[in-house]
């Protein structure tokens, strides 16, 4: 959604760690991994960056420029071996934000902790926030507001983090509870957040997630090349037997092929041909019901379930199974291509407090898949229920997965709601999203007496 606000806004995204305090587990050694290679990749892309002309050369970080005679009469004077001012045309496109990676002490919880963390992040972005909204997904940037040259704050709620699993939830909800005290105003991303909050005397405005038609439907070729019809308006299966490739085999027999899935981008053995393929993409946590997934597993003679995402702490059990492959985190612009080979796309929850709070971004992605989709009862799947499978336990899940594997199921009622959800999908995008945001952002709140 902030993407959509350039280039007619700058945009600066600031990645933070805080909210998973350290312990001495693969958990944690993995996070920092990660954090530190980020940093790395990213450091090498911008002393890599300006190399496209053939008039410029990058040697580490320093640019040599052959620099031009000076011309006779010209009032733009230049030192010999001084390069010139970079080109326009070799600056950051408008639609890339900058990005920060804030550099903090990763507890929370401890004064001192908070004290230290504070005086870090305001140094490092006190140039960024002059005369800027500052948009907070997290609680543990309290401290700030107040601290920072910033127009106005915005806390835009997207999940309960004092009951997600890992996560250090006493000093979340701590620090939440401050936070919207003394925000500008307050956006949720579910009712059920809503009214978390208005329990706590604070106005939130709902805002849920919205999705990117184009880009979950783009990936839909066959492996000649050629584009395929768009199974959301179609729907059912035997529009789904005419718009995939004729053959399984064609698609999965090497593993990989030319029109789904690039090779050296991911570690995934896909399935044998004529094997079905459920996708699970996302965080692969405690949140999830392991004894929803081992069911559906132990069920299958042949094809596997496919946890696609990074790992917190999951169940062990999944780790061993020989029919689910947990080949952790993905490309993003893979995804739509691993849906296409997929045959059923399950979202198995559990009923947890964290669950119910949440507004899964991939449920909306799986629909715009046009693929079956297989969910567990939550608030955030009721509006979406009639595009659903919703399986109220683990012997309804399993009979349901195998169902859409099949392609059992109203043809015509799949082809009429097929329509429908493509519409209302058309209305949940991105950009609408975003206009709707700049609108509570650039209005006032208004406090009635």
């Amino acid at each position: 959604m902030i993407r959509q606000l350039l280039p007619e806004h700058e945009v600066t995204w600031v990645n933070t760690i805080g909210m998973r305090p350290p312990r001495l587990d693969l958990i944690t050694a993995r996070r920092g991994f990660e954090k530190v290679a980020g940093w790395m990749r990213r450091e090498r892309r911008e002393r890599e960056f300006q190399v496209s002309s053939s008039n410029f050369q990058v040697v580490e970080s320093e640019v040599q420029v052959p620099s031009p005679a000076p011309q006779v009469g010209s009032s733009d004077p230049q030192v010999l071996g001084t390069p010139p001012a970079t080109p326009s045309s070799l600056l950051p496109p408008p639609s890339s934000p900058k990005i920060i990676d804030a550099k903090m002490w990763p507890w929370m919880s401890r004064r001192w902790d908070r004290w230290l963390n504070r005086n870090l992040l305001a140094k490092q972005l006190r140039d960024a926030a002059e005369g800027a909204v500052a948009i907070t997904t997290i609680p543990i940037v309290a401290d700030l507001v107040g601290k920072l040259p910033v127009k106005s704050w915005v806390y835009y709620c997207v999940d309960d983090f004092s009951v997600w699993p890992g996560l250090d939830g006493k000093t979340l909800g701590r620090l939440e509870d401050e936070l919207i005290a003394k925000v500008d105003r307050t956006i949720a991303v579910s009712d059920h957040l809503v009214d978390s909050l208005a329990s706590r005397n604070c106005h939130a405005e709902l805002l849920t997630h919205g999705v990117d038609l184009n880009f979950w439907q783009n990936e839909r070729l066959d492996p000649s090349g050629e584009s395929l019809e768009r199974e959301v308006a179609e729907g059912g299966k035997e529009a789904r037997s005419q718009t995939r490739p004729p053959a399984r085999d064609s698609r999965l027999a090497t593993r990989i092929s030319p029109g789904y899935l690039e090779p050296g981008t991911w570690n995934l053995e896909l399935p044998s041909p004529d094997s079905p393929l459920i996708l699970f993409w996302g965080v692969v946590d405690r949140r999830m019901n392991a004894e929803w997934v081992l069911a559906l597993a132990d069920s299958l003679d042949a094809g596997k379930i496919v946890l696609a995402g990074p790992q917190q702490d999951p169940d062990p059990r999944l780790l061993g199974h020989t029919r689910i492959e947990m080949p952790g985190s993905l490309p993003f612009d893979e995804l739509p291509k691993l849906a296409r080979a997929a045959e059923v796309l399950i979202m198995p929850y559990a009923d947890l407090p964290v669950t119910r709070a949440m507004q899964p971004l991939k449920l909306k992605e799986y629909l715009a898949t046009g693929k079956p989709v297989v969910v567990a009862p939550l608030p955030a799947t009721e509006d979406w229920k009639a595009f659903l499978q919703v399986a109220g336990d683990a012997q309804e899940f399993v009979r349901m997965v195998h169902e859409r594997v099949s392609g059992e199921g109203d043809e015509t009622g799949d082809a009429e709601r097929g329509q429908e959800l493509c519409q209302r999908l058309e209305a949940e995008s991105w950009q609408a999203k975003a206009q709707r945001l700049l609108e509570w952002i650039e209005n006032p709140v208004v406090v009635e007496s």
